[in-house]
């Protein structure tokens, strides 16, 4: 075989989209907080869009009425298709063949393969870190009920307004107050938010978790009431510790101080505030649709798709890594914001 045909590197079995995808999937990710939590349940669908059916249902007293009488009406439910295009990410590069130039043996066609595979790889995970780090953004907006844009301020989508309802009234904790009852106010969310869950909540035993800016977080755990009410409890030393970007049970609430993203601005909690919620199932689900490629037409959606193709001079590989997801709150309702004072 001519020795010039071992250059066409590029045109391989370990460049498929399956492959490629694979070892997308394999790579490891930047943490994310709110995937740690597992609430988000992943449901892959087949289309660019979702549907969700809302049954506006209500209980109500059924009144006596006398024997043979006729039965009081059952109400009609009201029910409301909502549709959702799902958004699309990708981050993408080129993989040029002078990028491996010297990293082989001429004519050693394996080994050229593997060394722009190790590039390749190189460069999906970074453009896979930049999805994951876009994807917590996306699944903090679902938590708080308004999703918005890379820009911070371009709204996807009000889960509010989509699904015609108004958020509960900001909870004041009063944290700077020290006879404030924090304990009593974390009883009257748990109320709020059971009732606005319904059939959802259960028996009221569901968690509701806090997610808290760093300066909510040290000033409740500063609270006069607070520390009082584990001064005899054998954790009280723990209270003492440092407790940056841990979590902090009290009042039924798991209090975490959210650890965003380093600048301060792209994944956060505002300053003083906490985002609640209830971790209660069938809350959240987060869709994957299928990636814009033939082979993945009709096919249900996966996390993340990674593709390359070759220039026909095999001078260069193009890569795409792309992820298709909605983060969603079927009851957004249940989303209460807080803040310290």
């Amino acid at each position: 075989m001519p020795p010039y045909l071992t250059l066409d590197i590029f045109n391989q079995d370990a460049f498929s989209v399956t492959t490629l995808s694979k070892a997308v999937a394999m790579m490891p990710y930047l943490p994310q907080f709110t995937a740690s939590l597992g609430i988000f349940r992943p449901v892959p669908v087949a289309t660019e869009t979702v549907m969700i059916e809302l049954v506006n249902g209500t209980l109500a007293l059924v009144p006596t009425s006398p024997r043979g009488a006729p039965p009081s009406p059952v109400s009609t439910e009201r029910r409301v298709m909502r549709t959702f295009t799902i958004p699309h990410l990708s981050q993408g590069g080129t993989v040029y063949a002078d990028e491996v130039q010297g990293i082989r043996e001429f004519g050693q066609s394996a080994g050229g393969t593997q060394s722009v595979q190790s590039k390749l790889a190189e460069k999906m995970l970074k453009a896979r870190r930049k999805l994951e780090y876009t994807m917590e953004h996306l699944r903090l907006g679902a938590l708080k009920g308004i999703i918005y844009d890379a820009d911070g301020s371009t709204v996807i989508y009000n889960l509010f307004t989509e699904f015609g309802v108004t958020q509960e009234a900001e909870v004041d904790f009063a944290l700077t107050t020290p006879t404030t009852d924090v304990r009593g106010i974390c009883q009257d969310v748990r109320v709020t938010m059971g009732r606005n869950l319904g059939a959802l909540g259960g028996n009221g035993d569901f968690q509701i978790i806090a997610l808290c800016s760093h300066t909510f977080f040290k000033a409740l755990i500063a609270h006069a009431n607070v520390k009082a009410a584990y001064a005899n409890w054998n954790a009280a030393p723990w209270l003492t510790q440092n407790l940056a970007y841990s979590r902090f049970d009290f009042g039924g609430i798991s209090f975490y101080d959210y650890h965003g993203s380093d600048d301060g601005s792209d994944i956060i909690i505002a300053n003083d505030k906490v985002n609640l919620f209830p971790a209660a199932p069938e809350l959240f689900d987060i869709f994957y649709a299928p990636a814009e490629y033939e082979e993945a037409v009709n096919t249900l959606g996966l996390p993340f798709y990674a593709k390359s193709i070759a220039d026909p001079w095999g001078k260069f590989r193009q890569f795409e890594v792309q992820t298709n997801p909605l983060p969603i709150c079927s009851v957004p309702k249940t989303l209460m914001i807080g803040k310290k004072a």
